[in-house]
């Protein structure tokens, strides 16, 4: 069905930070009533899910963040690294892709870990069989944007 104009208004309202019914309708110059239908009408259409989430400081809590870029040989051996990597305690964001990389991970890990959890991953590909083509390896030493979603008025 897709999302209707004010719906992507709310969602980038909820977005921005704002969280009570009432705020968003300021904002948006419509009643908190609708604010509320229209946020329900997304969960139920799995548009959003009822989450708030707060976004952390990574630097301030000497969080280093790893990218895994893992391009496979075989694609078989894809849902095997998936599931590896979903049970893995670092790795917190999985893509799938083409091109480049087939699978993107993106762990979060206590500065001076990294290389820990990078070698456990690779371990753990080892026992299972899995000898991906290559690991692209990415430790940040600095987060200078984290923006969870984009501007959902563009791209939606």
């Amino acid at each position: 069905m897709g999302l209707d104009t004010l719906q992507k208004q709310i969602l980038n309202e909820l977005y921005e930070g704002r969280s009570s019914y009432s705020e968003i309708g300021e904002k948006l110059d419509i009643s908190q009533t609708t604010v509320y239908r229209k946020i329900k009408e997304m969960e139920e259409e799995g548009y959003i899910q009822k989450n708030r989430a707060i976004l952390p400081n990574y630097n301030k809590l000497d969080i280093s963040v790893v990218a895994l870029g893992i391009s496979l040989k075989d694609i078989e051996s894809e849902d095997k690294v998936i599931d590896i990597l979903k049970n893995d305690e670092y790795s917190n964001i999985l893509f799938r892709g083409y091109l480049e990389h087939s699978i993107i991970s993106i762990l979060f890990c206590e500065e001076g870990k990294a290389g820990k959890a990078v070698k456990k991953i690779k371990n753990e590909f080892r026992q299972n069989n899995i000898n991906p083509e290559t690991v692209d390896i990415t430790i940040s030493t600095a987060i200078e944007k984290i923006d969870m979603l984009p501007n959902l008025s563009k791209t939606l």
